[in-house]
């Protein structure tokens, strides 16, 4: 999975993640419960309100609860179609920021 926000910035830190993001798309194609996302967002914006199964880069996984408009700073590799609300899942309702 590639990481384009890995060492951008100052010394390593990663300036690029506090920035305003500069670019979105829909994640709905990209959720089931065997593959890696192509790149991870730096945030999860989520149009309507409902629960997403995420992994992260480490394997752990867990279920975030999102608010209708809510952006959560998450980075996951994955995002499970098992454990996903239905609402979440449906297109151009989970979008990804970079």
């Amino acid at each position: 999975m590639a990481d384009k926000w890995l060492g951008v910035g100052v010394h390593g830190t990663p300036l690029g993640l506090i920035a305003p993001a500069g670019d979105w798309a829909d994640l709905s194609s990209s959720i089931n419960d065997s593959t890696d996302l192509a790149d991870k967002p730096r945030a999860l914006y989520a149009h309507v309100a409902g629960s997403a199964r995420l992994v992260s880069a480490t394997g752990s996984s867990a279920t975030f609860t999102f608010a209708a408009g809510e952006i959560k700073s998450l980075r996951p590799k994955r995002i499970m179609s098992t454990g996903t609300s239905t609402a979440l899942l449906a297109a151009e309702t989970l979008i990804g920021l970079y």
